[in-house]
């Protein structure tokens, strides 16, 4: 899509770095910000001079507590925002940790935006049955959907999450714009047969 750009005034630009934690049942930690409307995977803001990485790694420890290291560059993602700036969106995979990992959210320092909560969420989508604990034990099942990133998160940070799981799952780069794939990979050109019997 073309856009229409002042060469003089050119967008702002903004890079933004995320960790996709996960526990050892798969879940993926969320935190919830003052300033959003659902839950996203923690991570925040580089400062001038401040690379993707080290701000990925500084933003976790700062909402959760949590040291982490990274170990695969997941997501590249582009959002277009307001008054035409671009915010540069990096996820990057780190190792996996306990479920029962202590998670210290930061005390309020006057900063915004706040971390006000977290939560593990599952991508999984099917109903689990746990059964009553009363008697007696014919009693039927309750089926409890566990806390889904499709039911906490905004849509866009659901896109992001997944798409994250999908790249760390093949090996691959995931780059995404605005939530969706920024591209469709190439095809392979087909052959038909009798070009290539011609060519022998």
């Amino acid at each position: 899509m073309q856009r229409d750009i002042n060469p003089c005034r050119p967008p702002h630009r903004g890079i933004h770095a995320s960790a996709l934690v996960q526990d050892s049942d798969g879940r993926v930690l969320t935190v919830h910000l003052s300033d959003e409307g659902g839950y996203r995977l923690p991570g925040g803001y580089a400062c001038h001079g401040e690379g993707a990485p080290a701000a990925m790694e500084y933003m976790v420890r700062r909402q959760t507590g949590l040291t982490v290291k990274p170990l695969q560059l997941l997501v590249v993602e582009d959002r277009y925002e307001e008054e035409g700036s671009l915010i540069t969106e990096f996820v990057y995979a780190v190792r996996r940790v306990p479920g029962d990992v202590e998670i210290r959210l930061p005390r309020p320092d006057g900063r915004s935006p706040k971390v006000t909560a977290f939560q593990w969420l599952t991508l999984d989508e099917n109903f689990r049955v746990r059964p009553f604990d009363s008697h007696p034990p014919a009693l039927p099942s309750l089926q409890v959907r566990p806390p889904c990133v499709d039911d906490h998160c905004t849509k866009m940070q659901a896109l992001q999450i997944r798409a994250a799981i999908r790249a760390e799952t093949a090996g691959r780069l995931a780059e995404l714009e605005n939530g969706l794939p920024a591209y469709r990979p190439a095809r392979p050109a087909l052959v038909d047969p009798r070009d290539a019997r011609q060519e022998t």
